[in-house]
């Protein structure tokens, strides 16, 4: 199981910024779940795939992602 990250999916608010963290076995299952989630929330759910980003890229290196800054 891995962590990936996601920032590019529709927003509840146009003009907004999206994030979002899933534990997944593989990126094509967090999009999967990412996106049944947010059809939960009664949004798009149109998170892609090849938008999910594992964290840590690297297991032999500390890393922070800064997922949404607020900068709209």
């Amino acid at each position: 199981m891995k962590i990936w990250t996601c920032d590019k999916f529709t927003p509840a608010w146009p003009g907004r910024d999206t994030a979002a963290v899933v534990y997944a076995e593989s990126r094509k299952a967090a999009a999967c779940l990412l996106n049944i989630e947010l059809r939960a929330l009664e949004l798009p759910g149109d998170a892609k795939e090849e938008d999910m980003i594992a964290f840590p890229k690297n297991d032999k290196a500390p890393e922070a992602r800064i997922l949404s800054e607020g900068d709209c």
